[in-house]
């Protein structure tokens, strides 16, 4: 970690108007929330399925053998489309089978929608940034530095279903349209290094932070710092300053 922080001292002091006048670290809070959820998969409609649709749709079908002896297949695979098509409510089935609403929406489109198996994912989201974080759950679960936490950071989590399910849908590249459950499990403490900098050419105080785990530069972290703490390091360091020259 101090190769870390030497390496990350002499990019900053790469820029000659510049001087570090504080630096340090903290952690800011990650919880890990589990997530139960069926997800979609989405595809073309194969020609057969279609077919079979359409047959439905024009006639009076009251058998897998009917479908059979029009589109000259077997009945096997017919049945196994029925069974798939009843299965994922696009057909019902009384004397006659007939299209559901989601069976005529399907058809039309051309896409074939079918539920997958149930799955529970945990995802990681920061209350400080207020978004799910891109870090993997082994590499925080495995973390052992770990400084005091930043103060003020909101604890507060109110996710509505459609952003986990747009979280999911990118994440796992199925298609999620419902949450069944949501369960808030640990909170972990994620560290950052962090840089206070006075830029002698502007006049200005700032800082920079870097998220050990994500190993990038924190902007978000970075403004809330310098709104929260930019006239106490100028009060600060401009005293140290005068005292220094008086």
């Amino acid at each position: 970690m101090e190769q870390l922080k030497e390496r990350l001292a002499r990019e900053l002091l790469q820029d000659l108007h510049v001087q570090i006048v504080e630096r340090g670290d903290f952690s800011v809070p990650v919880q890990a929330i589990e997530v139960q959820y069926t997800p979609i998969s989405r595809a073309p409609m194969d020609v057969l399925m279609k077919m079979i649709l359409l047959v439905i749709k024009k006639m009076p079908i009251k058998s897998p053998t009917q479908i059979s002896e029009l589109l000259h297949v077997e009945i096997l695979f017919i049945t196994d489309i029925l069974q798939a098509l009843m299965r994922e409510r696009m057909l019902t089935q009384d004397t006659s089978y007939h299209l559901t609403e989601k069976g005529e929406q399907q058809l039309a489109l051309g896409i074939f929608e079918q539920q997958l198996e149930t799955t529970i994912d945990t995802l990681l989201y920061s209350t400080l940034h207020e978004a799910f974080v891109a870090s993997s759950l082994e590499d925080i679960e495995t973390n052992v530095y770990l400084p005091e936490p930043l103060e003020d950071v909101p604890e507060t989590i109110n996710i509505e279903d459609e952003i986990y399910c747009a979280q999911l849908t990118q994440s796992t590249a199925q298609l999620v349209t419902t949450i069944e459950q949501v369960s808030h499990q640990q909170v972990y403490d994620v560290p950052c290094l962090y840089f206070v900098l006075y830029n002698k050419e502007e006049d200005s105080y700032y800082a920079r932070v870097w998220h050990v785990l994500d190993a990038q530069w924190d902007a978000q972290v970075e403004a809330k710092l310098n709104q929260q703490q930019r006239l106490i390091w100028r009060e600060k360091y401009t005293t140290k300053e005068e005292l220094n020259h008086g």
